[in-house]
């Protein structure tokens, strides 16, 4: 008997992403609408970007606007490439607030 589903993160829908990817989920402080999370967790997704980018010896995460570009990026070796959870499955995950945030575009490379 094998367990090997067991083994991987479900985050984003996606089996391929899912095994290759760093996977974060941030509460929301409210449901439904734009689905914004507070300063803290905004903050702590900053730090922890940043975080990852420092252990992995990465300079910059990558932030494509276009869903098809982001989805078949490949990382220069100093990159991490960003995708989202409605990038691979019907959702409006994460929410329009963060995706306005424009997710890791300067906040985290900031950070670095």
């Amino acid at each position: 008997m094998t367990y090997s589903f067991l083994i991987r993160p479900l985050t984003s829908s996606s089996t391929s992403n899912d095994n290759r990817a760093i996977t974060i989920e941030v509460s929301n402080s409210s449901s439904g609408g734009v689905w914004p999370v507070s300063a803290a967790a905004w903050s702590a997704l900053v730090e922890l970007c940043a975080d990852i980018c420092r252990r992995y010896g990465k300079t910059r995460m990558v932030w494509l606007e276009d869903k098809a570009a982001r989805v078949a990026y490949e990382p220069k070796v100093d990159e991490m490439g960003m995708t989202v959870h409605r990038d691979f499955a019907a959702t409006l995950c994460p929410g329009d607030y963060l995706m306005g945030r424009q997710i890791g575009r300067a906040s985290c490379r900031e950070r670095v």
